[in-house]
């Protein structure tokens, strides 16, 4: 090669260039244009070079999943065995039930919630999911039913902020019950328009302040979850 062509094998010396002394045989012995094969092998050439720039790039994608797989199957790294995932997965029931206790103030540790008074509840610790709909009841001391009373709020823990972010909209109990107790679901807020999936490092609460005269005597918050396609999707 010489300046990206090959040199013209007549003007070579004796021992100068093998492959251009074959290249010039090759072309006598098969009639072939030297100038053409010439041509011919800048653009084989080109082609392998453009070949073997794809084989580093390829080769640089697969050592990168190799190390996403390596450290996806590493033990330290897994969050939840294959038991518990498909457990979970199985129940597509997300319950709020632990009580969040020590915040003080007008938070409460235990039920019932006094007039003036809140509590937080949240579900356990579990691998990640992506809910759809809330479910509510509420037992209200005195056979009482105005669920107006009650503001209700979600927040996502850690949340970046002390005590978590609050997600989606305030509620008010009546949102979730007809005065003659019937259940209202309602969807769970998008996200950015999108829905919302929550991480395995990730709890969602829920916080009821009461607002009126009766206490809480207690609730029972669920939220829902495709838990096929949470399985599929992990399985």
């Amino acid at each position: 090669m010489n300046n990206g062509t090959l040199m013209n094998t007549d003007d070579l010396p004796a021992g100068t260039s093998h492959k251009a002394e074959v290249i010039r045989r090759l072309c006598s012995m098969t009639g072939i244009d030297l100038v053409e094969m010439q041509r011919c092998l800048l653009r084989y050439e080109a082609q392998c070079g453009e070949l073997r720039s794809q084989c580093r790039e390829m080769e640089k994608r697969y050592k990168t999943v190799e190390d996403l797989l390596r450290a996806a199957n590493c033990p330290t790294n897994v969050l939840f065995s294959q038991v518990t995932v498909a457990d979970m997965s199985a129940d597509n029931q997300v319950r709020l039930e632990n009580i969040i206790k020590g915040l003080g103030g007008d938070y409460v540790d235990t039920f019932p919630v006094p007039p003036g008074k809140m509590i937080r509840l949240e579900h356990a610790t579990r691998p990640g999911y992506q809910p759809r709909v809330i479910s509510m009841d509420m037992n209200i001391a005195n056979n009482g039913n105005n669920y107006l009373d009650f503001d209700i709020g979600f927040y996502i823990l850690p949340g970046g902020q002390p005590g978590g972010k609050l997600f989606g909209p305030r509620y008010r109990g009546n949102q979730f019950r007809e005065k003659d107790g019937t259940a209202l679901k309602q969807k769970f807020p998008l996200y950015q328009n999108q829905q919302l999936v929550v991480g395995s490092l990730e709890r969602f609460a829920v916080e009821f302040k009461n607002g009126g005269p009766n206490n809480l005597e207690s609730v029972h918050v669920v939220f829902y979850h495709d838990a096929n396609c949470a399985f599929d999707a992990c399985k």
